[in-house]
């Protein structure tokens, strides 16, 4: 088999190869996600702050069924809000359970829902301790196809990371402040003015 033979055989290997996987990349490309908006800079222990649980789909779905989990030792529910979300009828109104650390609910949408953000549930928790934790999914989180058929849409489900820190002392607040801000160097530079005018005063006495 010459050169140019070789390479033909290559080049159609190569063409075979893109033509049956360029279907299975664009489509891994597209989707159904469902993921957490946490607007919070800082967390700290005995505050409160809210996560959006949202969904992004390319395909129009009707039908959310899941459970999303925290870790009580950390984090409480203390309220669920449902007033901007896309799911308009309640097959099982969001139910959460701080002993065991989940929040579950099976929501409808009537007339189908896709695009991108649109958002399930408004979450407030309160962090109880400083610490680093997950909010997460049960293994069983289904979504439907706005099909007529209950077709179930495999989501790709995408999990938070949150960080609990404990405040800075005071101190270490107006430093941070002041360094910031450069202020620092005016205070220090007044520091040692009140010294020399303090030490000159009892030398005159």
């Amino acid at each position: 088999m010459g050169k140019k033979a070789i390479m033909k055989y290559y080049r159609n290997i190569l063409f075979l190869l893109l033509y049956f996987l360029a279907p299975a990349v664009a489509y891994a490309a597209k989707g159904t996600e469902v993921y957490f908006q946490n607007t919070a800079k800082q967390i700290t222990p005995k505050t409160s702050f809210v996560v959006d649980l949202d969904i992004a789909s390319d395909t129009p779905i009707n039908v959310v069924d899941g459970t999303i989990t925290y870790d009580p030792q950390l984090l409480v529910v203390q309220s669920i809000s449902t007033d901007a979300s896309i799911l308009m009828t309640w097959v099982k109104q969001p139910l959460y359970d701080n002993q065991q650390g989940t929040l579950s609910f099976i929501g409808g949408v009537p007339n189908g829902f896709s695009g991108g953000s649109g958002e399930l549930l408004h979450i407030t928790f309160l962090a109880k301790k400083a610490g680093v934790t997950t909010l997460g999914f049960r293994d069983v989180f289904s979504v439907l196809k706005n099909d007529g058929l209950g077709t179930e849409v495999n989501p790709w489900l995408e999990p938070l990371s949150l960080s609990i820190t404990k405040k800075p002392s005071l101190f270490v607040r107006y430093y941070n402040i002041a360094a910031k801000n450069h202020y620092l160097y005016y205070l220090l530079g007044a520091g040692v003015l009140c010294s020399v005018w303090v030490f000159s005063k009892r030398r005159k006495r």
